[in-house]
């Protein structure tokens, strides 16, 4: 009686529990295994690839502070290493379920290689004031990245993604440097998907 009630509430709780197989078919997915926007233009096994190739990020179209405001100082210095932070938290998600793959700075790549190119769309210090007084994400900083994967041999489009980050504890270089992590984090988890 035991084991069939068992059975019975295994094959209940299996179709409700969360899938994190994704879809790899070419389209455009929301909230695709955690990154907000995906688009894959062309199927691809991230299995095939030993290694991924990070350009430096556009950041022509972030807004700075007034030089006279106080978040200007740490903004542009958050800015100014924004690719270090970013490829770190991209190289320690990808560590987390591939060990051997090579993840580096660059430019150029070949055979078994992804190119990733990217751009900072947004980098935000917050409002400190509003972290401590109003709570609930209040005063947030944030990081926002949208990035393109491209098979490096054949310079064929394979996929794009974007993702923002708000981190709401901590002072101005904390928020945006967990932020800017946590986004290479999470596109981590997203070439997990494919």
């Amino acid at each position: 009686m035991i084991q069939k009630a068992l059975l019975f509430a295994i094959a209940i709780a299996l179709p409700l529990a969360p899938s994190f197989a994704q879809n790899t078919a070419p389209g455009s997915y929301k909230d695709w295994n955690k990154v907000d926007s995906v688009t894959i233009v062309q199927s691809f096994k991230f299995a095939d690839y030993s290694k991924l190739v990070v350009a430096p990020l556009e950041k022509n179209e972030i807004k700075m502070p007034a030089e006279s405001d106080n978040t200007y100082a740490p903004t542009k210095k958050i800015l100014e290493g924004s690719d270090a932070l970013f490829v770190e938290g991209l190289a320690k998600g990808i560590a987390d379920f591939r060990k051997d793959f090579v993840v580096e700075k660059g430019t150029e790549g070949g055979a078994k290689t992804l190119l990733m190119r990217g751009k900072l769309v947004k980098l935000g210090a917050g409002s400190q004031a509003a972290r401590v007084f109003g709570g609930f994400g209040a005063g947030a900083g944030s990081a926002k990245i949208s990035i393109e994967l491209v098979d490096a041999a054949t310079g064929t489009v394979l996929a794009r993604m974007t993702h923002e980050r708000r981190v709401g504890s901590g002072g101005y270089d904390k928020v945006m440097t967990k932020a800017l992590s946590e986004v290479g984090d999470t596109f981590a988890k997203g070439l997990k998907g494919f």
